[in-house]
């Protein structure tokens, strides 16, 4: 079960040309390594991506692959049309 899960997934990242990562606000280590590993993931598939979080992430994190991506501006909703957008290290979708 979790294996095609998994698989389904990953066809469907494939399948997309816009993606939006959105980890929580506040974003800790396990947010935004999972935002920061996503973008590698999507960037070595050569598909367009952003990170977004309310609060940017602490200055201690930005030694992370990609966290200088992390846009926190809510001209990014209005900019771009995203076919996908992934939650990643979120209890649940209130934000």
């Amino acid at each position: 079960m979790k294996e095609r899960i998994a698989h389904e997934m990953y066809r469907r990242l494939l399948a997309s040309t816009n993606v939006l990562i959105l980890p929580h606000q506040r974003p800790d280590g396990d947010a935004m390594g999972a935002a920061t590993a996503l973008a590698s993931f999507l960037a070595n598939h050569k598909i367009t991506h952003f990170i977004w979080c309310k609060t940017p992430p602490p200055p201690g994190l930005m030694f992370l692959h990609n966290a200088d991506l992390v846009r926190s501006d809510k001209e990014l909703w209005g900019e771009e049309k995203f076919d996908t957008i992934v939650t990643v290290d979120s209890g649940d979708l209130v934000y």
